[in-house]
Formats: structure tokens, sequence, C-alpha cells
């Protein structure tokens, strides 16, 4: 029973620990620098953990390669709308990245797009977990309602973590504004043609929730 239960939820227990842990490492004020260090690598590795998880779901079926299409033009487009909305300030304000994430392209750390196919992943999942008998159209509005959320919370996070700044340090409307409608326009092509699926582990899920009880945290010091 023992091994069974960690077979099916340990990754999930590991991901809330070191997330929770990471939280915790930053309230205590321990190791800022190699926090920055390690936050690149760890999206990069939560993303593959969601992208090994989706094969898992979908290998053998036609679905793998739409899922591939989708997850391809969603992280090329995030990073143009970062870049554009970073040298213009028309989409979502005026803010500047650091160089604490790296490698980086045009001023934008490639890491962002990744950053964006987390929280797409997550956000569909729990609208097609919690919102099944809905629409397609509504777990979207949803989706893009929990992304917006998330934004919030880590907007600040992300200033005290010394990724990105914000002109005058104030975070406009526009910017939340922008998270929901690419948020609903990233979501809607999954919650619409992909099937909602039977699932104990719903990692993308966890890893969501994850990622925001550590901003939580970070927010807290």
């Amino acid at each position: 029973m023992k091994k069974q239960f960690f077979q099916t939820y340990g990754l999930m227990i590991l991901i809330y620990a070191v997330m929770i842990f990471g939280g915790i490492w930053h309230l205590a004020g321990l190791f800022h620098k190699t926090s920055q260090i390690l936050y690149v690598p760890l999206l990069v590795l939560l993303f593959s953990i969601n992208l090994i998880y989706f094969i898992s779901l979908y290998r053998e079926t036609p679905l793998l390669n739409i899922f591939f299409i989708w997850t391809g033009l969603i992280f090329i487009t995030a990073l143009v709308l970062e870049i554009v909305g970073e040298k213009t300030g028309i989409l979502f304000g005026h803010y500047a990245y650091t160089n604490a994430l790296s490698p980086q392209i045009f001023g934008v750390p490639l890491v962002i797009g990744f950053s964006w196919l987390n929280l797409v992943f997550g956000a569909v999942q729990i609208a097609n977990l919690y919102l099944s008998r809905y629409a397609w159209g509504f777990r979207s509005l949803f989706a893009a309602l929990l992304m917006t959320g998330f934004d919030g919370v880590m907007e600040p996070a992300a200033r005290a973590l010394g990724f990105w700044y914000w002109q005058n340090y104030t975070i406009p409307w526009q910017n939340y504004v922008a998270w929901f409608a690419f948020g609903f326009i990233f979501s809607f092509p999954f919650l619409r043609y992909f099937p909602p699926v039977k699932d104990r582990q719903l990692i993308p899920m966890h890893i969501f929730i994850a990622q925001f009880l550590y901003f939580v945290l970070v927010n807290l010091a």
C-alpha cells in the first residue's frame, strides 16, 4: 500500500516540498543569489515534468501532435508578446527584466515561455477538473481568471526576487487585462478540442498550486 501511494503521489509531494521549502528559504533571508540561479533550471524542470505528463496521456493518439503544435505556438507567442510588451509598454505596461533570469532574447528571458506554459497547463487542468460539465468557453474564461489571479500574486514576488521591475514601481491595470485576454486565447484551443481526462495525479494542477504557494510565501517576507 505504501509503495503504491508513493508511486501515485510521490512526485506531487516532492513538488510541493521543493516549492514550499524555497519559499521558506526566502522568508529566512538565506542565499538570495542562489535562489535566483536555481529558479531558471527549476522552471525548466517543472515544464519538463508537465510535458512528460501530457505525452503519457496522449501518446499513440492523434491528439499528441496537436498538443505539440499548441505548446509550440504558446511558447513562441508568449515570447513575442513579452518582447513587444517589454520594449513598448503597449501590452502589459512599462516594465523591464533584470539579468537574474538568463539566457535572454531581446531582453526577455527564454524561461518566461516555459513559465507561461506551466501556468496554462495548470489552469486548463483545474478548469477541466472542476467545470467539466460547462461549455469550453466558460472553462476558458475560468482558466484565464486563474492565470490572472496567479499573476496578481506573482508580480510583487518577482519584484522582491529581483526578476523584473515596473516603471514607478506600479503595476498598471492593463497588465491584468492583458493577462486575462492572453490567458483565454492560450487556454481555449485545449479546452475546446481536448476532452477532460480522469487521472489521480493531476501533475499540472499541483505544479500550478505549488508555484502559487511559493509566491505567497515570498510575499510574506
